[in-house]
């Protein structure tokens, strides 16, 4: 999966929806012409270097101004192979904008320095190519994307960054010697150092390819933006249906590693809805034209958005608690809103109470009781419900959460709710918090700060937290079943698989263990990549590594089926 994003697959019949975001290139039409020119000059290059290089007699002893010649095929190759990457964005350098910067500076090296040997050593256009080249490594250092990392010796890119800015400022002062040396010796006096053909035709072509290069690739005429996209799969065997751009996204570097793309989309078979906080909301159908866009909900709180959209009976719902003191927009209050899945429109919204210092992140969980349909929401200062349809509040359950982070959801099993917390767990009853009797139906000491959602498995409660303490509770006696310790963090959320309860930490280590009262590991399986988003179990297990999508089946399971599909 291109991009970045730790939203969650999510499936309809045949297809897998899911979000990312990366940069993009902004005016496609004024790009082609520019990629077209490049290619007319790398052309004339590729010319005029096999025309230089049959124009000499068999090199026979090194002299450099002999293997001068024997450089051009290898610099026009370098060209190449620059502008073949940098036309049709291959290795992802759209993403990376260190990786577009290292490729447009070596097309350029290369460029400069084809212009350098096609001259004639006597003059001044060595001398002209040498403080051209000293120049430009000041120019890439300034225009360098993170400019911060270069003097970090542990970071591979900042040294392999660093190291083409030295190879720059040697080759300009090695021109410039080379040319002062050239031009002392009486003996050259310029003989064998022309080129028969015309040398500045490739001179001039190889500068400004050079200058196209870089400027698009690190100037304001390529405008780079990050993108918010929606990409859709196919279940059976994992090609790309679609992919289609939306709303741009924020730049904002965001803190604890969190993306632009991590609130999962949703669908009810015929759109799919994607929530990308400070972009805002759009929804697109199921062969991915954009229905309808939405600005009016813009989350952006310290972390980024993470909560995700829920929806049901044509009804979307969106929560943004927001922190007062975050670097978030208007209003600075924090809201619930109920919108129109058919126009995008705001059917209701309601304001909630704000943290002073954090904000909270947990998706909300819809209930059908007594005819009508209830979204409770877990936020700071107690568990509220609100009519879906009105959104108006039928009942409240204060406490003030115990954690800094709010981020683990609640899970709903008939009428309990457990709430996962850092330093304590709750299990409330839903039918007194509408009555408003006393809820809590029993409360247990926890094991630390939780980010990933507690899942229920025939009465049983497992949640591990984010340091891989793992609990089983019984969900009507908050009695502790078994507790371990597994390895490494854990950001996504565990699912129960073919009866089985799998836990996933941030390494790619997938940890399964028996749905039981005892503790038993059945398997583990390593996919190789880290893992911050949660699967879903769907048939089959859909994995979403930070860079690929997995999908795994039971081993004794056959291949998926149409009833499957179907259902």
């Amino acid at each position: 999966i291109p991009g970045i994003g730790f939203s969650s697959p999510v499936v309809s019949g045949d297809s897998v929806y899911l979000t990312t975001s990366y940069h993009t290139t902004r005016f496609r039409l004024f790009r082609r012409v520019l990629v077209g020119l490049s290619a007319a000059l790398v052309l004339v290059l590729c010319v005029g270097g096999v025309k230089g290089v049959l124009s000499r007699r068999p090199v026979r002893q090194l002299e450099f101004r002999k293997l001068r010649y024997l450089a051009l095929p290898f610099l026009v190759a370098v060209l190449a192979v620059g502008i073949f990457i940098w036309s049709g964005r291959r290795f992802r350098v759209d993403e990376f904008p260190t990786r577009a910067w290292l490729i447009s500076v070596a097309v350029v090296l290369a460029a400069q320095t084809l212009a350098g040997i096609s001259l004639p050593f006597k003059g001044r256009p060595w001398l002209i190519i040498g403080w051209v080249l000293i120049a430009f490594a000041l120019i890439a250092f300034v225009c360098h994307p993170n400019r911060d990392i270069l003097f970090a010796v542990d970071s591979l890119t900042a040294l392999v960054s660093l190291g083409v800015l030295l190879a720059t400022l040697v080759a300009g002062a090695g021109m410039l010697v080379t040319q002062r040396m050239q031009a002392a010796r009486s003996a050259y006096n310029g003989r064998g150092g022309r080129v028969r053909h015309s040398p500045y035709v490739l001179v001039s072509s190889a500068l400004l390819l050079g200058t196209i290069v870089f400027a698009e690739a690190n100037g304001t005429m390529s405008q780079k933006e990050l993108m918010g996209y929606v990409v859709s799969l196919s279940l059976r065997d994992g090609r790309t249906l679609w992919v289609r751009e939306t709303l741009p996204c924020s730049k904002r570097r965001l803190p604890g590693g969190n993306t632009p793309t991590t609130p999962t989309a949703v669908t009810d078979g015929q759109h799919v809805v994607a929530w990308f906080g400070s972009a805002g909301l759009v929804c697109l159908d199921t062969e991915g034209r954009i229905v309808w866009t939405q600005t009016q909900f813009l989350s952006e709180p310290i972390y980024g958005s993470v909560s995700s959209p829920v929806l049901k009976d044509g009804v979307l719902v969106l929560v943004n608690d927001l922190e007062e003191e975050g670097q978030h927009r208007q209003p600075a209050d924090g809201w619930i809103a109920g919108i129109d899945l058919a126009t995008g429109e705001c059917l209701w919204r309601r304001p909630r109470r704000a943290h002073p210092s954090y904000a909270g992140y947990a998706t909300p969980v819809v209930e059908s009781r007594d005819g009508r349909d209830i979204v409770w929401v877990h936020g700071w200062y107690g568990l509220d419900g609100y009519d879906l349809q009105t959104g108006r509040p039928v009942g409240r359950y204060a406490y003030k959460f115990d954690a800094r982070h709010l981020v683990a959801s609640p899970v709903l099993e008939g009428d309990r709710l457990f709430i996962a917390g850092a330093a304590i767990h709750l299990c409330v009853d839903l039918a007194k918090v509408m009555t408003g009797e006393d809820p809590l139906l029993w409360s247990l000491k926890a094991t630390g700060e939780i980010s990933a959602t507690p899942v229920v498995a025939d009465g049983l409660v497992f949640l591990v937290d984010e340091l891989g303490e793992t609990m089983c509770l019984d969900l009507a006696t908050g009695a502790c079943q078994w507790h371990e310790r597994l390895p490494s963090r854990y950001w996504a959320s565990p699912v129960v698989y073919a009866d089985r309860v799998c836990f996933f930490n941030e390494k790619g280590l997938i940890t399964v263990v028996a749905a039981d009262r005892e503790f038993k590991v059945i398997g583990r399986y390593e996919v190789g990549e880290p893992i911050h988003a949660s699967p879903a179990a769907v048939g089959k297990l859909l994995v979403r590594t930070d860079q690929s999508i997995h999908c795994l089946r039971h081993p004794g399971e056959e291949k998926l089926g149409q009833d499957e599909l179907q259902q």
